[in-house]
């Protein structure tokens, strides 16, 4: 405890922000690299990462430093990680029709390391995950409701999905295909189509 605590006076603020709370890889630069540079005033500088952080990163950095910034983006990171479990877990009650279904994947989805623990991570595993459940649910709440808002919130949330990982693309053709299988309606369906691929 007396080492914690030595350790961690040395350290404060800006060591022990970036070290502990802010876990480092060695893809870490090359999200945060552009976004300095854009902080600084150069552009976002970047040939191989998408800026889907960049909306939460420049407010927090015109007002913080760069770790007080990093260690806010863990604090989104989590906060959006905390909301999509409970999503999660109404996608999984409204498709199995099971408020068990619903407990279920709460407590799994909850727990399990291999999704909380990119949390922690300078990635964008976290955010990338969270914005891809969150177009899910708003896609189902679109099917129950049919208001446009939830269809608008669902390819919001994909195509960031998409600026954080560019493989979460491939998810787009397939929720495009939702709309045109519904043959029921189909004036709808390539109205539907083309709200969401606003």
């Amino acid at each position: 405890v007396c080492f914690f605590a030595f350790n961690f006076l040395q350290n404060w603020p800006a060591k022990w922000v970036t070290n502990f709370i802010f876990i480092t890889t060695g893809d870490t630069p090359g999200y945060y690299a552009p976004l300095e540079s854009f902080a600084h005033g150069n552009g976002y500088d970047s040939f191989c990462r998408m800026p889907g952080l960049l909306p939460f990163y420049a407010p927090l950095r015109f007002f913080l430093s760069e770790g007080a910034s990093k260690a806010g983006i863990i604090i989104f990171q989590f906060l959006f990680s905390v909301l999509s479990v409970f999503l999660l877990a109404q996608i999984a009650r409204h498709i199995l029709k099971s408020h068990r279904a619903f407990y279920f994947v709460f407590f799994v989805y909850a727990f399990s390391s291999f999704v909380s623990i990119w949390d922690h991570y300078g990635m964008s595993e976290s955010f990338g995950t969270s914005f891809l459940i969150f177009s899910i649910y708003f896609l189902i709440k679109f099917r129950n409701t049919r208001y446009s808002q939830y269809l608008l919130l669902s390819g919001l949330f994909i195509i960031w999905s998409v600026f954080f990982r560019a493989v979460h693309a491939i998810f787009i053709p397939v929720i495009v295909l939702f709309f045109v299988l519904d043959f029921r309606q189909l004036v709808l369906s390539f109205k539907n189509c083309i709200v969401f691929c606003l």
